[in-house]
């Protein structure tokens, strides 16, 4: 019985988690106490012990030291019986007359002084001598424990009477020790100071620790721990203290005992402890057994049950009759068997009408199918449904059929509009909707019946559209169940599924269509393709096609446009070019660098290995004479490069390790001087440069003249007053020309040239007269349209909302990030046609933001032909260091604020392809509006604020949309005040930081807004900040803080006029 009972007990795994739990539950409490308790009481012996052997090692040495107090006396009394005014000739030892006092002593010796020297005593045991002290020292022989003898003047007073010397007999000393009453386990040791036993009670010598303690002269008493082979061994010990009365270093006496003694008593204990686990471990076994008997057959029967349940037998039942939670589990256990039996039903006719909606593609089919099989699964009195067109303009038809009725398979259809209203309300509720017989909306006006009191409606959504809905209407008293509402919404899910294939199935048989259609076009276009090929290749030969493509490719490389304000990407670009129409091995382009007067490689290329890679910098202090010769020569070139004299700093370190043979160096100029250079190198047999190479490198740009010089002569022609003018000017010298007060107004176009802007401008020439403005009514250009996504990175709201409005006007959708942070990731997640970000922004400025974009286009686009994304910085300084450094991030372009409609239009142009539409109606009407005249509102607003800004803002507002204007203004009135009081508690602070961030906010907003005069306060605070010299701003709070309430009563008279 026994074994039959084990073998069933062991089999269940719940039966061997209880036993071993049970067993833990008593091993590990068990096994903690005894430890504890072993624990206190082996630290209490081990304290009991210490502290026994600190008491007995002080005992031991007190008697010690009691007992050489007892020789002194007697050596103090020899010293008595000696005549005091004798003289001591010579060494003699004493006689037997004072045997009776010497019986502690081996010899006694009276000693002639003569000098210190002869005894060997110091300074201070001269001194102690003359106290009448006398001294102890230990002296040594070899092979021979050291002896104690002791040492005084027979009369202090006179030395000539001697010194008296007695060697103590040390079995007398120590036979006091031996006498005194020490367990057997308890071995004695004395040491002096040099660690030398004098007397040990082991019985071979040992190596004890070191007792001594640096204050030789204070009493000591210590406890420690030490080890001799296999046997660890605890000492007390205590220092005897000899410096007063014998000038002696102390003695120390240690008594050691083994810890194997001192922790006999607990050594029962271990036996025992064990008994005692042993016994629990059996009583929790016993109990285990015998409560896993009475629960075991439970489980058992649940298990099996639950098997059966698992193979699909939903209509097993488990029978307990425990009278527990076994019991109750095993109820619980049959519900949910007779629950999901009846559920299961339920999903398999679901899904059988399910899959004949799905398999349907005509809305009609769908209908039908619902009316026919949803009594099968849901319990309801009526039910209706109706399918809407994706552009709910016309009228849906709802379908009704009653259940339970006589006319139970007859279904009616009512047409009906939904409103807008409707629509919003099944929008709120996009899983179902409660409605009672009081309020009906007219859309189930056809299912009010008198006996039909409670609807439940379940809109049927495609792509966030009400695309239907189906409703489920209840008698009196009837209340639909959760079960039914979950499978009615179910199946409206699937309606909704079907319907989105219905509409997948539609766009994908159109796009076929169109697919063909462009097909057929690209073959047509293919075609006309192949007979302009045909007609180039007749009219020249391939000679001449190739003498016409260097002469085009040397056209492009002398155009030194092409270098100014250039990026890494145009630089390749000319490497390359260069290289195939000079048919030679290496083409670099450096720039200037203006700080160090040295050459930076902006890109090198070689053409047999197709590779773009900058070099080293070249030094002005390294290369004297090869810089003198690009700022003095037209033109380097030699066909022997490393003979050649201009050539011979370059030899060692770039001309002889890449085997170059022949170099041309074409020096870059502008007005300002030596700018850059181009160097062609050639490896292999020599060459000459042939003359139209020659002339190519001598090209300049105007250095008789200088552009402003230019324009003033062709202005003071007056043949030539009718004639436009069209300025080309590098990108970092534009907002040079944009702030010149004579020749600003000039039109303008950026190089390198783009064929939008460039054409855009030369339009506008056309159109407008020589008087005319540099900057027309944006309306006047805003035909030009753009469809390309834009990533604006903005923190400043006031700018953010105009830039904002300036772009969508333009044609651009735009996302908006509130910091450099935000640009990147952006940036990661989308691919923008182009970005738009301000340089100082939280978290992480542009720079900083644009740097990061960069790294990740190189990883990301390695090896695939995609251009990088073009990059325009916002930047409210437009300083030559700003444009370089701009360059230096990795940007493409700036734009300096405050900005107008026509310049961010013309920076747009440069960048993306312009979508030509026809202008809409609220341009249209914005044109008309334009033009009344001005009130006297509108004329102060002209005498506080720039003409210019003032313009560009207010011409943004179209007819019929929201007054962007007006809510501009009131981001601008909400929070700037908050600005100027930052700034005035940063000026009372002495905190040039604050005052920096709050000036540089509050310019930005005024400048763009057309508050010069508040705008050019903050910017003078800002320097002022940046440089920390807030003394030299203290006499500009005033005007400030007067030019912030005039620019605040214009733009609030501005707001009121707008509300009225």
């Amino acid at each position: 019985m026994t074994t039959a009972f084990s073998l069933s007990l062991f089999q269940s795994r719940v039966a061997r988690r209880i036993v071993g739990l049970f067993v833990l539950c008593a091993l590990i409490p068990t096994s903690i106490l005894g430890w504890v308790a072993y624990k206190q009481v082996t630290d209490q012996l081990l304290l009991q012990t210490s502290a026994r052997l600190k008491q007995q090692s002080k005992a031991q040495g007190m008697v010690l030291y009691d007992h050489l107090l007892t020789v002194q006396a007697d050596f103090d009394r020899m010293a008595s019986q000696l005549p005091s005014n004798g003289i001591v000739t010579e060494d003699t030892t004493i006689t037997a007359s004072m045997k009776e006092l010497s019986r502690r002593f081996r010899e006694v010796r009276l000693l002639l002084y003569g000098s210190p020297d002869r005894h060997q005593l110091s300074q201070a045991q001269l001194k102690h001598l003359q106290l009448g002290k006398s001294l102890l020292r230990l002296q040594s022989t070899p092979n021979h424990p050291p002896y104690i003898v002791l040492t005084r003047a027979v009369n202090p007073d006179r030395w000539e009477a001697g010194l008296l010397s007695a060697q103590v007999d040390e079995t007398q000393l120590w036979i006091t020790q031996a006498t005194e009453s020490l367990p057997a386990d308890i071995d004695l040791v004395i040491e002096d100071q040099g660690r030398q036993a004098l007397y040990s009670t082991f019985p071979h010598p040992m190596n004890l620790p070191n007792f001594h303690r640096q204050d030789l002269a204070a009493p000591m008493t210590e406890v420690f721990v030490w080890q001799a082979g296999n046997q660890e061994y605890m000492a007390g010990s205590w220092t005897i203290p000899l410096r007063f009365i014998f000038l002696a270093d102390p003695w120390i006496v240690s008594l050691s005992q083994s810890k194997e003694s001192a922790l006999a008593p607990v050594d029962q204990f271990r036996h025992i402890f064990f008994l005692v686990v042993a016994s629990a471990l059996s009583a929790v076994v016993l109990l285990s057994l015998s409560h896993i008997r009475r629960s075991l057959r439970p489980v058992t029967l649940l298990q099996e049950g639950t098997a059966r349940l698992a193979g699909g037998d939903f209509t097993t039942r488990v029978t307990v009759n425990s009278r527990d939670e076994f019991e109750d589990l095993a109820a619980s256990f049959n519900s949910m068997t007779g629950q999901l039996s009846q559920q299961f039903h339920m999903l398999e006719t679901l899904s059988a009408i399910s899959q004949s909606i799905l398999s349907s593609h005509d809305p009609s089919a769908m209908v039908k199918i619902v009316h026919s099989r949803i009594s099968e699964t849901i319990t309801c009195d009526a039910v209706g449904m109706t399918l809407m067109d994706s552009d709910q303009c016309r009228p849906a038809t709802m379908s009704v059929r009653q259940l339970n009725s006589q006319s139970e398979n007859e279904i009616t259809e009512y047409a009906y509009q939904f409103s807008q209203n409707d629509l919003a309300l099944l929008q709120a509720h996009p899983n179902h909707m409660m409605v009672s017989s009081a309020s009906l909306p007219g859309y189930l006006a056809p299912m009010a019946l008198p006996e039909l009191l409670s609807f439940v409606v379940f809109p049927i959504v495609v792509d966030n559209r009400m695309s239907g809905i189906l409703v489920l209407a209840y008698r009196q008293r009837k209340k639909p169940s959760a079960d039914d509402v979950t499978s009615a919404r179910r199946l409206a899910d699937q309606i909704s599924v079907a319907l989105t294939n219905n509409r997948a199935i539609e766009s994908r048989v159109r796009a076929q269509l169109e697919l063909v259609g462009a097909v057929d076009a690209k073959h047509q276009a293919e075609e006309r393709a192949t007979v302009l090929h045909a007609v180039n290749q007749s009219l020249q030969t391939k000679e001449e096609r190739l003498r016409l493509q260097q002469s085009a490719t040397l056209t492009l490389v002398k155009d030194l446009t092409i270098y100014e304000g250039s990026l890494e990407e145009t630089a390749q670009q000319v490497t390359t070019t260069a290289t195939q129409a000079f048919t030679v091995e290496r083409a670099s382009v450096w720039i200037l660098e203006p700080t160090s007067h040295g050459l930076y490689c902006l890109d090198s290329y070689e053409r047999s290995g197709d590779r773009h890679a900058p070099r080293a910098n070249l030094s002005r202090t390294q290369l004297p004479t090869y810089f003198e010769a690009l700022e003095r020569e037209h033109v380097i070139a030699a066909a022997q490069a490393q003979e050649h004299a201009n050539f011979q700093e370059l030899v060692t370190n770039i001309l002889a390790p890449r085997c170059v043979t022949s170099r041309l160096d074409a020096p870059i100029r502008t007005k300002g001087g030596l700018a850059g250079v181009v160097s062609i190198e050639h490896v292999g047999p020599s060459r000459e440069w042939a003359p139209d190479e020659l002339q190519f490198a001598q090209a300049q740009t105007f250095t008789d003249t200088t552009d402003i010089q230019l324009m003033q002569a062709l202005k003071s022609d007056s043949t030539l007053a009718d004639v436009g003018m069209l300025r080309l000017v590098s990108f970092i010298c534009r907002a040079d020309v944009e702030q010149d007060p004579v020749f600003g107004r000039v039109p303008f176009v950026t190089k390198p040239l783009c064929y939008t802007a460039l054409h855009h401008a030369l339009l506008n020439l056309r159109d407008n007269t020589p008087d005319a403005s540099l900057q027309p009514d944006p309306t006047s250009s805003s035909a030009s349209q753009f469809t390309g996504h834009v990533l604006l990175g903005e923190d400043n709201p006031v700018n953010q909302e105009i830039a904002l409005l300036m772009l969508q006007s333009l044609g651009c959708s735009v996302t908006v990030a509130q910091n450099g942070r935000e640009v990147v990731d952006y940036a990661q997640k989308t691919r923008y046609d182009i970005i738009v970000t301000d340089c100082q922004m939280p978290e992480m400025d542009g720079f900083e933001a644009t740097r990061l974009i960069r790294e990740w286009e190189r990883v990301t686009d390695t090896g695939s032909s995609r251009p990088p994304t073009p990059i325009i910085a916002l930047t409210a300084h437009a300083t030559q260091g700003d444009r370089e450094h701009c360059l230096a991030a990795g940007m493409n372009d700036y734009l300096a604020k405050p900005f107008t409609m026509e310049q961010l239009q013309n920076m747009i142009a440069s960048w993306l392809p312009p979508s030509p539409t026809a202008p809409s109606p609220d341009q249209t009407d914005a044109k008309r509006a334009a033009g009344p005249l001005k009130t006297d509102v509108e004329k102060e607003v002209l005498a506080a604020v720039d003409r210019k800004a003032w313009n560009s803002i207010t011409t943004l507002q179209r007819p019929g949309k929201p007054d962007i204007l007006a809510k501009i203004l009131s981001l601008y009135l909400a929070d700037s005040q908050q600005l100027v009081d930052k700034l005035r508690q940063g000026m009372a602070a002495g905190e040039a930081q604050l005052v920096n961030e709050a000036a540089h906010s509050l310019k930005s907003r005024s400048s763009v807004l057309g508050a010069v005069a508040l705008s050019d306060l903050c910017r003078q605070f800002e320097e002022m900040g940046r440089c920390g010299s807030l003394a030299d701003a203290e006499p500009l709070l005033d005007p400030l803080e007067s030019a912030f309430a005039d620019a605040c009563h214009v733009f609030q008279t501005e707001l009121e006029k707008r509300a009225a």
